[in-house]
C-alpha cells in the first residue's frame, strides 16, 4: 500500500502556522509522518525539488520489495513541480537480493537435508505465499514433491494457524491442517512468518 497524504505548503510549515489538524501551539507539520515511521517500511516528505523525484522512487521500491505500507507527504505547493521525466525510461530496480547469500545457501542445504530424510513431510501454504506472489510456487512444489499440503491460502477461504477452540468451531478445515501438522516429522512452511520446530 502506497499512503499519498496531502500535507501543509511548505512556508506554512516553515513559520509553524497553526492549521486545520496541526496539534498545538507551535505545531509541526511533520508530526504526522513520524507517526506513520513505526508501521511503514519506508516514508518521505516532499520538501526539495532535487530529491522529489528520486524519494518518491526509493519508496516505491521499498513497498514492492517488503510489501508493507509506504507514505509519501506531498505538501500542497508542491503537486505542481515539473520533475525529469526522463526518470520513467529506467524500470525502478525491484529484485530482491539476499546480501549474505552464505547463509541463504546454508538454510537451503539444512531445509533440503530434513526433507531427504522425512519420512512424512508436509508442505504448509502459509496466507504470506499469497501476498508475497509465491502461490503458484506453493502449487508447483506440491505437483512436484506429491507431499500433502496443508493450505491457507484458498482464493475464498482463510484457515487461521493459530490454532485454538474458536478458530476451530469456525473453521473445520482447521482441524485437518492442525492433524497434518502433528502427524509429519518435517513442515515445510512456505512465506510462513514464525519459526516452525520439527519434531
Amino acid at each position: 500500500m502506497i499512503h499519498i497524504v496531502g500535507n501543509t505548503a511548505r512556508a506554512l510549515q516553515k513559520n509553524k502556522i497553526m492549521i486545520h489538524h496541526t496539534l498545538k501551539a507551535n505545531p509541526d507539520h511533520e508530526v504526522y509522518q513520524r507517526m506513520a515511521e513505526p508501521i511503514a517500511a519506508a516514508t518521505t516528505f516532499l520538501t526539495d525539488e532535487a530529491t522529489m523525484a528520486s524519494e518518491i522512487d526509493r519508496v516505491i521500491i521499498e513497498c514492492v520489495k517488503t510489501k508493507l505500507p509506504v507514505y509519501i507527504f506531498i505538501p500542497t505547493d508542491v503537486v505542481d513541480t515539473p520533475l525529469d521525466a526522463t526518470r520513467l525510461d529506467t524500470p525502478l530496480d525491484t529484485k530482491i537480493v539476499n546480501e549474505k547469500s552464505e547463509v541463504e545457501d546454508l538454510v537451503v542445504k539444512k531445509a533440503l537435508e530434513a526433507i531427504k530424510n522425512a519420512k512424512n513431510p508436509c508442505i504448509l501454504g502459509d496466507v504470506l505465499a499469497n501476498r508475497h506472489n509465491a502461490r503458484d510456487m506453493v502449487r508447483k512444489l506440491s505437483d512436484l514433491s506429491q507431499y500433502p499440503v496443508s493450505y491457507s491460502i484458498q482464493i475464498a477461504f482463510f484457515c487461521p494457524l493459530i490454532m485454538n477452540r474458536v478458530s476451530l468451531q469456525s473453521c473445520p478445515k482447521a482441524l485437518l491442517t492442525r492433524r497434518l501438522q502433528h502427524s509429519t516429522d518435517c513442515t515445510t512452511a512456505l512465506c510462513h512468518c514464525q519459526a516452525s520446530k520439527t519434531k
